[in-house]
């Protein structure tokens, strides 16, 4: 209730200050026909109030004595010039005056930040020869139209208007969704601000999310898949084959002591390898026609090869995965065990490519010869 009420004020906030800041900016603004057609105005109107800022006017005013009021307030800028300078936009009042920083001077100049004199003085460099035309910040002097400020601009951090409406709407929209989703847990049904989302809810998850990124469930595969891993609390199997999919993938890539163990409701999951390397038991009642495929290869060794404890632990792990398993692998119709991935350790990351590129074409031979035969 009490975020559901914040981001209703929010909301409101929002709005009305993008209210303001359009009404601020349309004040003022003339619009000279006859000089543009009709695309050009429109051009230029869409331009002038998508303009950044470095201060959040709410609304301005001239006095009876013809000065210019602001009502807002002004925002952090932040930039690198041979260190990092931060102060606040007031001291440009909004343009009109130069900002002194550690001794330097900026000013703003078509909304953009520049390196000056305490005079505000602009160089331009125009396509006209090497000629060179000045003016201040403040835009006293005339320059040609194809000019373009030729001054140090400083890497420029600074959090603009827009950064500020970035910021808002994020907050929001975090406040909207975690409110819409703990409704959610209690009923399907949308209430609130909630009806109003859901479509856009389904639109994303249905036509973004689904289908690039996938339903992550075992009920969106074309196909049945059986993942095991090993309960390592009970010290036995356990086949996933529905519910969510990714916890159990990882599950059952876990290998100890590398991967941590993967929790699933309160049970640690590690590597399915440990108990079952070779789970042909779970498929082979549904199909008629099994093809298995080894990664775990067993070739002879020479005695230089087992020099130390470790590679005598890898070799003897290895040697009782093979023959608990063999029997199984010989039961299979076709069976794929691509001998060159001996040479690449399960951790070697530079070798994944290879490996890869040698399962995929050890495979495509293999079907090719079957396909042949039949």
């Amino acid at each position: 209730m009490r975020y559901s009420f914040f981001s209703k004020k929010l909301v409101a906030v929002i709005f009305l200050i993008a209210g303001f800041v359009s009404a601020q900016n349309h004040e003022g603004e003339e619009v000279e026909t006859g000089a543009h057609d009709l695309k050009t105005q429109i051009k230029e109107y869409i331009d002038h109030h998508l303009l950044d800022s470095y201060d959040f006017n709410l609304y301005s005013y001239t006095t009876d004595e013809g000065e210019h009021k602001y009502i807002g307030f002004p925002l952090p800028v932040i930039l690198w010039d041979n260190g990092l300078k931060v102060f606040s936009s007031s001291q440009f009042e909004h343009g009109e005056a130069v900002a002194e920083v550690d001794g330097n001077h900026y000013a703003l100049y078509h909304n953009k930040i520049y390196k000056t004199d305490a005079e505000g003085t602009i160089n331009f460099g125009g396509h006209h020869g090497d000629e060179t035309h000045t003016e201040d910040a403040f835009g006293e002097d005339l320059v040609v139209d194809d000019a373009h400020p030729t001054n140090e601009k400083p890497l420029d951090f600074s959090i603009t208007k827009n950064v500020v409406f970035i910021m808002a709407v994020a907050l929001l929209m975090f406040l909207v969704f975690r409110s819409m989703a703990k409704r959610y847990q209690k009923s399907t049904m949308p209430r609130g601000v909630g009806r109003f989302l859901e479509p856009l809810v389904l639109f994303v998850r249905d036509e973004i999310a689904i289908p690039n990124i996938g339903e992550h469930k075992y009920k969106s595969l074309k196909r049945p898949l059986f993942v095991v891993a090993t309960d390592l609390l009970k010290g036995s199997e356990k086949v996933f084959y529905e519910g969510e999919l990714i916890k159990p993938l990882l599950a059952s890539a876990a290998l100890p002591p590398v991967f941590s163990p993967v929790t699933i409701d309160d049970v640690l999951y590690a590597d399915g390898g440990i108990m079952n390397n070779f789970p042909k038991e779970y498929v082979h009642h549904i199909t008629d026609y099994t093809i298995g495929s080894n990664v775990s290869i067993t070739v002879p060794l020479e005695k230089k090869d087992l020099r130390n404890s470790f590679q005598l632990t890898a070799r003897v792990t290895s040697l009782m995965i093979h023959a608990s398993n063999h029997e199984k692998m010989m039961e299979c119709d076709l069976f794929i065990e691509p001998s060159e991935l001996e040479t690449i350790g399960v951790l070697d990351k530079k070798g994944i490519e290879n490996a890869f590129n040698i399962g995929y074409e050890h495979g495509s031979r293999a079907l090719e010869k079957l396909l042949t035969k039949t």
